[in-house]
């Protein structure tokens, strides 16, 4: 599970399903600069 964390709350991050390749093409394409810069999760 994913978690999005602030000062006030902790809540889960919902999947989202493709249902279409070209549409998580787009995806990854326009936000490549933000998943360049990714880091491992530790467990």
């Amino acid at each position: 599970m994913l978690f999005n964390i602030n000062e006030k709350s902790v809540d889960e991050i919902k999947e989202m399903p493709y249902t279409s390749e070209k549409k998580l093409q787009t995806l990854c394409e326009n936000n490549s600069k933000e998943l360049a810069d990714l880091h491992d999760i530790e467990k």
